[in-house]
C-alpha cells in the first residue's frame, strides 16, 4: 500500500497543478480510503491510538490543555477525514463508507473505536446478487475491537436491532476469540494486527467478569445452528481449518447446512483412513478437502521435553493427509478439471514435514527427521506430477533435508573423536558426505546453470515455466528405494540440486530467502563444489539483474547469511585457487558498485554467525568441517 499511497499523492498534485483539477468521484474518494486503511498508522495516529480510554467505548484521554483546545476532529485518522471530504463534494455516505469509517476510527453514531488497518476488496460496491460480499458494519464493528470481551459487546449491541445475525457476524467474534495475545515489548497497537490486547476488568466483580466473558468456539457454533444461520462448504472449511481438534471438526460438519450424504462423505473422509471412492470424494468439495488437510498437518503432534507416547491413529494424521490429497489430485487429473487447489495443499504438508520437532513415530528424534524426509521426497514427487516444481515447495523440502543432517551432526561429531582414537568407523557412514575438495573447481565460463539470464521468463511467465521442464526430477523412482540413512540423504540432495538447476532458470522464482536456504542446505550436505557453483551464479548472473533499490532490509540479510554460510562452512574444504577467485570477484564487483550492499563477510562476521544459533547445529557443522580437514590434510601429507 505504501507503493500504492505514493502514487495517489503524486496524482493528485499533478491535478493541483492543472488550469483544471482532475474530477474527484465517490470511486476515487473510496480508492484513496482504501489505500488509507491499507497504511501504517502515522505518528499522529499512533498518539491517538495511545491516548484512548481502557474502557468501552475508548474515548480518547485529553492529558492537557492544549488537547482540551484542540478540536476533536484533529484527532480523526486520514481514513475518517478523507470520509468528511467525500461529503463535503456532495457525496452522501452509504453502508461501504461507514465500514470505512468504522475501520477508520468512528463509529456511525460518533463514538470511538479502534483503528484498524485493514485491505479492503479492490471493488467495494454493493452487489445486490451477491450481498454477502459486502462488509457489513456490525461486522466492522467487532473487529474493531481491542480483545474478546469489547468485540462480544459489539456482538450483542447490532447497530441495527432487526438485523439478524449471519456467518460473517459470527466469524469476526471467532476471529477475535482465537486470536493470540499480544507479546510483551512489541511495538504493535491495537488494530495494528490480528493479536489481542489485555481486558481491563480490575474494577468489575466476578460476576460482571463472567457476564462480559466471550462465549466458546463450540457454544458459538451451536447458537448458529440453532439460530439457522447458513453454514455451506466456504464457512464449513474456514471453521474445519480453524477447529482445535478433530471431534469439533465433527461436530462443525453435523451444525452445517450440508446435506445428509454430504455430512457422511465428510466424516468418513476426516475421520477414518482408508481408500475413498471419486464419488465421495467430488460430494465433500475442494475447499473442504482443503481445510481437512490443512487441520491434519496441523494436529500432527510436535516433539517436547515431556513428549507421551500417542496412538496409532494420531501418529498417522500426517500419513491421512498426504492419502487425501493425493486422492484428490488423482480425483481431478481423471475428470480433467481444474487444480486450484492442488499446489497449496502440497505446500502445507510440504510445510509440516519440515517442522523443526514434528513427530512421525514413537521413536527418537533423528528416526522422526528421517521419516519425514522420505514423505517430504514423496510428496514432492506427487506436486512435480501436478504442478511442476514450484519453489514454494521446494523451500520446505529443503528445510527438511537440513533438518535429517542437522540432528545427527552431535552423534557424528562425537564419533569422529572416537574415530581418531580407536580406528573404529561404527555408524559413521554419513562422513563421506563431508569430504575436503583437493582440487579446485573451474571459474564458469558460461552460464553456471544452463541458461543466460536474458532467456529467463518474465513475472507474467513465471507460473507457466514449469511445463518447460523436460524430464520430472522428483517423480523418477528407483526400483529400490533407499534404505541407509547416508542413501536417502543422498538422494534427497542429488533431487534437490537437480530441482534447484531447473528453477535457477526461472529467474523471478528465486528469492533472496531461497539462495539463502539452499546454501544452508548444501552445506549440511556437504555439498562444497554445488556451493561454489551457487555463489558464481549469484554473483555473475542472478545480481546482475537486479536494480539498484530491489532488495529491502530483509532480502539483504539473506544475501549476507548466503556469503556467510558459504565462508563458514565451505571455505575451509575448499582449496585456495577457487576461493581466491570468488573473492576476487566480489572486490570487483563491490569496487564497481556498491548498489546491492554486499561484501565479502570478514572473519568477524563469520565468527557471529557461528555462534549465533541458538542450537548450535552451525557450531557442530564448522567443528566437523574442521575435524575432516585435519584427517584429510593427515592422509595428504603420510
Amino acid at each position: 500500500m505504501v507503493h500504492n499511497w505514493a502514487a495517489m499523492t503524486a496524482l493528485l498534485s499533478l491535478s493541483s497543478s492543472l488550469q483544471q483539477p482532475l474530477i474527484i468521484e465517490r470511486d476515487s474518494y473510496r480508492a484513496i480510503r482504501r489505500v488509507l486503511l491499507g497504511l501504517p498508522k502515522t505518528e499522529s495516529e499512533r498518539e491517538t491510538a495511545t491516548a484512548l480510554a481502557r474502557s468501552w467505548p475508548p474515548y480518547r484521554l485529553l492529558r492537557d490543555g492544549m488537547e482540551e483546545k484542540t478540536s476533536p476532529t484533529e484527532f480523526l485518522s486520514r481514513a475518517v477525514k478523507a470520509g468528511l471530504m467525500m461529503q463535503d463534494a456532495g457525496y452522501s455516505k452509504q453502508d461501504i463508507d461507514f465500514v470505512m469509517d468504522i475501520m477508520g476510527g468512528l463509529a456511525p453514531d460518533g463514538s470511538p473505536t479502534i483503528q484498524t488497518r485493514i485491505n479492503l476488496p479492490r471493488r467495494v460496491e454493493a452487489n445486490p446478487e451477491r450481498p454477502g460480499q459486502l462488509p457489513r458494519k456490525w461486522a466492522a464493528l467487532i473487529r474493531a475491537t481491542r480483545n474478546a470481551e469489547e468485540a462480544y459487546a459489539a456482538f450483542r449491541n447490532p447497530p441495527d436491532p432487526e438485523e439478524p445475525r449471519t456467518f460473517d457476524i459470527y466469524r469476526e467474534l471467532i476471529l477475535k476469540i482465537t486470536a493470540g495475545m499480544s507479546l510483551s515489548g512489541h511495538n504493535n497497537l491495537p488494530g495494528d494486527g490480528r493479536e489481542v490486547f489485555p481486558f481491563d476488568d480490575r474494577n468489575l466483580t466476578e460476576f460482571e467478569k463472567l457476564r462480559l466473558r466471550a462465549p466458546s468456539v463450540s457454544s458459538l457454533i451451536a447458537d448458529m445452528y440453532n439460530e439457522g444461520v447458513h453454514i455451506g462448504h466456504s464457512e464449513l472449511s474456514w471453521l474445519t481449518a480453524r477447529a482445535p481438534t478433530i471431534e469439533d471438526a465433527l461436530t462443525y460438519i453435523e451444525c452445517s447446512s450440508l446435506s445428509c450424504m454430504e455430512k457422511k462423505a465428510a466424516r468418513i473422509t476426516l475421520d477414518e483412513y482408508e481408500d475413498r471412492s471419486n464419488d465421495e470424494l467430488i460430494r465433500v468439495g475442494d475447499e473442504i478437502l482443503y481445510a481437512f488437510v490443512g487441520l491434519l498437518c496441523r494436529l500432527q503432534p510436535n516433539r517436547t521435553a515431556a513428549t507421551i507416547r500417542y496412538s496409532y491413529k494420531t501418529m498417522h494424521r500426517i500419513h491421512h493427509a498426504i492419502h487425501l490429497a493425493q486422492l484428490y489430485c488423482d480425483v481431478h487429473a481423471r475428470h480433467k478439471t481444474s487444480l486450484n487447489r492442488g499446489r497449496p495443499i502440497w505446500e502445507v504438508v510440504l510445510n509440516t514435514l519440515s517442522r523443526p520437532n514434528i513427530m512421525l513415530a514413537n521413536d527418537g528424534a533423528e528416526n522422526d527427521c528421517i521419516q519425514a524426509l522420505v514423505l517430504a521426497t514423496r510428496a514432492m514427487g506427487a506436486a512435480e506430477a501436478d504442478t511442476g516444481v514450484q519453489m514454494a515447495c521446494l523451500d520446505p523440502f529443503m528445510r527438511a533435508v537440513q533438518k535429517a543432517a542437522f540432528v545427527r551432526l552431535p552423534t557424528l561429531l562425537q564419533g569422529v573423536k572416537l574415530w581418531d582414537k580407536s580406528g573404529k568407523s561404527e555408524g559413521l557412514e554419513l562422513v563421506s558426505l563431508y569430504s575436503r575438495q583437493v582440487m579446485p573447481t573451474p571459474v564458469p565460463a558460461g552460464p553456471v546453470y544452463g541458461r543466460q539470464p536474458s532467456e529467463w521468463p518474465s513475472d507474467s511467465e513465471e507460473d507457466e515455466s514449469w511445463q518447460e521442464i523436460p524430464t520430472p526430477v522428483f517423480g523418477q523412482q528407483a526400483a529400490d528405494s533407499p534404505q541407509r540413512v547416508l542413501d536417502i540423504i543422498r538422494d534427497a540432495s542429488d533431487k534437490m540440486k537437480r530441482a534447484w538447476r531447473t528453477l535457477a532458470g526461472v529467474g523471478p522464482q528465486v528469492k533472496p530467502v531461497n539462495i539463502n536456504n539452499y546454501m544452508r542446505t548444501l552445506a549440511v550436505v556437504g555439498e562444497y563444489e554445488e556451493m561454489v557453483l551457487l555463489t558464481w551464479w549469484l554473483v555473475k548472473e542472478w545480481l546482475p539483474t537486479r536494480t539498484e533499490g530491489s532488495f529491502s532490509s530483509g532480502e539483504g540479510k539473506h544475501l549476507t547469511r548466503t556469503l556467510l554460510a558459504f565462508r563458514a562452512f565451505a571455505e575451509p574444504m575448499l582449496c585456495d585457487e577457487t576461493v581466491a577467485a570468488l573473492r576476487e570477484k566480489f572486490s570487483a564487483l563491490d569496487s564497481a558498485s556498491a548498489k546491492h550492499g554486499l561484501h565479502w563477510p570478514h572473519d568477524a562476521e563469520v565468527r557471529e554467525y557461528v555462534e549465533s544459533d541458538p542450537w548450535e547445529n552451525h557450531w557442530n557443522l564448522e567443528k566437523l568441517g574442521i575435524l575432516m580437514r585435519e584427517r584429510g590434510t593427515q592422509k595428504e601429507e603420510s
